[in-house]
């Protein structure tokens, strides 16, 4: 990782009770919260509150944090096999399509179920029913 990631990871790690020190000293995680404060405001108080009673849920602002931090990529593969796919997808037979359409394809073929578990027969049986009827040569 690079330094700025190990920096903010270790920030955030105050977030996680199971790592916190035992005794819990007074004043434990105030120098790194104070540094999370500067992006997102209000921190500082809801981390003094969750400290006091880590049972109890995160509050607003340490869930947006939290939620942040849990989407974080801990690699670039997902966005290299996304890249992948507009390569098979945007080829010089398909160059017309629009961003949208694209983008459409990108999400099912990354995020979609297998193409064998899809059954299109209906979907095909409506597509024909709506005027795209074969035309005669």
């Amino acid at each position: 990782m690079v330094n700025k990631e190990v920096s903010l990871f270790n920030k955030i790690k105050i977030l996680i009770p199971s790592v916190w020190q035992r005794p819990l000293p007074d004043f434990y995680g105030e120098d790194r919260v104070r540094e999370l404060n500067i992006c997102f405001s209000g921190v500082k108080q809801e981390y003094r509150d969750f400290k006091e009673q880590p049972e109890l849920h995160v509050q607003q602002i340490l869930l947006k944090l939290t939620n942040a931090v849990d989407t974080l990529a801990v690699s670039n593969a997902e966005c290299e096999r996304g890249f992948s796919e507009i390569n098979d997808i945007v080829t010089p037979l398909r160059k017309r399509l629009t961003i949208e359409h694209v983008s459409s394809q990108i999400f099912i073929s990354l995020v979609g179920p297998p193409l064998n578990s899809w059954a299109s027969t209906k979907y095909v049986k409506k597509w024909k029913k709506r005027s795209h009827k074969e035309q005669a040569p």
